[in-house]
Formats: C-alpha cells, structure tokens, sequence
C-alpha cells in the first residue's frame, strides 16, 4: 500500500502496517491527493500542479514535472492511456468561489516528458479527471462544463451542464453515453 502524506511517499504493509520504504517528495501534496500505480510506477500529484514518479519497489524518483503555477491544486483524478497520464489542476480563491485557470495536461509515463498541456483560463478541474476514447479525451470542468479535447490537446467541442461538477466522466462500454455527477446530486 503507498501512502502520500505532507512531502513524503511511504510503502506500507497492508498486513502489518509497518513502513517498508520511504521517500522524500520535491514539493508537498494538497490536502488531498490519488496517487496512482502503473508500469511499475507510484505517480503523485503535487501541490503546485508538478507531478513525481517513483519506482514502486525502492521508491526512486524516476521523474519530476515542473509546476503549472503557484496556487494550481491537483485534486483530480489522474487517468491513464497506455503511456501516457492526464493530469488536471485548478487555482482557487475561496473567498470569492472562484475556480480557475484549470490545466489538463499530458504526461508521457516513461520519460515524464509533458506532450501536451490544455489551459482554461475561465474554469478549473476540481476533484474531476478524464475519460479518453477513440482519439478524444472528456473532461468536465468545475463549472460544469464537459470538455472534447483531441488527442492533441484543442477544444472539439463543450457542453454546459449548468451546475458544479466536482466528479469524473464514466463512458460507457459501447463509448456512446458519458456519465458525470453534477454537484448538485444530478
């Protein structure tokens, strides 16, 4: 079991709880972070919008991607494609309920190269994450906005919702109905 906590990584026995490994992170994570496993990586989102991958047996960093700007949060689910992450982030002001310039941004797994990065400047990708199909990615905003990025990364097409969406989209089997929780229970 991995365990992301402050500026630290920790392996844990799920039997016996005790630290098998443990390693320094370059930045803190948010107050809530969903690292992920895949090809024998730990990926860590972390505060500022940089993402850190560890390898999952001794917990060397293999990579460290740059942050997208000071106050970026990463809450949102991380997806994955094959070799590659999408990762989105989003600056908020709390005093004045504002969720902004969101980044969605393309990671390549095996070399942390970023392939590609989506900006909204108007709305932020809060607790939501992607969905990639046949050559598009589905991304709702925290405005309530669903996203149809091409695989390179511009805008095909939106949907207002018209409520908050603090989720992500579900596709289903046959890739034709998208699924996403709006805020408001809907």
């Amino acid at each position: 079991m991995y365990l992301a906590v402050n500026k630290r990584l920790l392996k844990i026995d799920a039997e016996s709880g005790k630290v098998l490994a443990e390693s320094n992170l370059k930045t803190a994570i948010g107050y809530t972070t969903r690292p992920i496993y895949t090809n024998g990586l730990v990926i860590v989102p972390l505060d500022g919008g940089a993402v850190q991958a560890l390898t999952a047996d001794t917990l060397t960093t293999v990579w460290v991607t740059d942050p997208v700007s000071k106050t970026a949060q990463s809450n949102s689910q991380l997806t994955v494609d094959g070799n590659y992450l999408y990762v989105g982030t989003v600056d908020v002001d709390y005093g004045k309920g504002v969720y902004n310039n969101g980044h969605l941004t393309r990671i390549n797994i095996l070399t942390g190269a970023v392939s590609w990065q989506h900006v909204n400047a108007d709305e932020g990708y809060y607790w939501t994450g992607a969905t990639v199909g046949d050559g598009f990615i589905l991304v709702p905003t925290s405005a309530g906005t669903v996203e149809v990025l091409s695989g390179e990364g511009s805008v095909i097409s939106t949907v207002s919702l018209g409520a908050l969406v603090n989720s992500s989209c579900v596709a289903s089997a046959d890739g034709k109905t998208l699924y996403v929780m709006s805020r408001d229970g809907k």
